[in-house]
């Protein structure tokens, strides 16, 4: 898992399931884990505004 510094957080709603972390100010990445397989699989990266 990211360090805290990042403010990595399960998300809700129509991103169940996926995590977001905050890499820059506005600058995020979404991504799934997997821990049967211990994988993570990177979906989206944008700003606040591009994902939401």
């Amino acid at each position: 898992m990211l360090p805290a510094i990042f403010s990595p957080h399960k998300l809700t709603v129509n991103y169940s399931g996926y995590w977001e972390a905050h890499i820059k100010t506005d600058w995020l990445i979404i991504w799934q884990y997997f821990l049967k397989e211990n994988e993570i699989w990177l979906t989206r990266t944008g700003t606040h505004s591009d994902l939401f």
